[in-house]
């Protein structure tokens, strides 16, 4: 078996949001070889960039949504290939979200995404219930459901518990 060796052997971050507005977050749909899977939006942070920054930028270049990002990550996900990581190792440093209005106000109903990237094939508001039944990658359908119990439970100035998940893989 022969595999493209990556120009860059250290694996990359990403960051990632948890969108979330009235009991629902979002995810986008992306094809990789003629199948469709769903991830959390985000991206790739740039040199000099602050987590926070990546995931506002990327939202908004992939979703057309102006989102606050809590300070805090939420929680750290590794991708890492079954030949050891040597075609894809991913950290994911995932962040909670609120859509906000262009001015920065909160709003009452979770706004209508419009996807702003080429990759993006389709965009969604789901509850953890809905997104057990979606080819989501990194699978971590665990992880959303114990976020979105506590978004429910929680005060507001309370921060989110911090959730590690180990080496997760979906057949791509």
């Amino acid at each position: 078996m022969c595999f493209d060796i990556p120009m860059n052997p250290r694996p990359n971050i990403r960051v990632s949001g948890l969108v979330h507005h009235s009991g629902r977050f979002l995810l986008v749909r992306q094809e990789r070889g003629g199948s469709g899977y769903w991830l959390l939006p985000g991206g790739a942070v740039e040199r000099g960039e602050t987590l926070a920054a990546a995931l506002e930028r990327e939202i908004e270049e992939e979703c057309g949504l102006r989102v606050r990002v809590a300070d805090a990550p939420i929680g750290l996900v590794e991708t890492i290939s079954p030949d050891g990581g040597l075609t894809r190792h991913l950290i994911q440093v995932v962040l909670l979200a609120t859509p906000v209005s262009p001015e920065g106000d909160c709003l009452t109903e979770p706004p209508t995404p419009v996807a702003g990237d080429p990759a993006i094939r389709g965009l969604c508001w789901a509850t953890a219930d809905e997104s057990l039944g979606l080819d989501l990658h990194p699978p971590i359908h665990d992880l959303l459901q114990a976020w979105l119990d506590e978004l429910g439970s929680r005060s507001t100035d309370t921060p989110m518990t911090f959730r590690a998940a180990g080496r997760r893989w979906a057949d791509e």
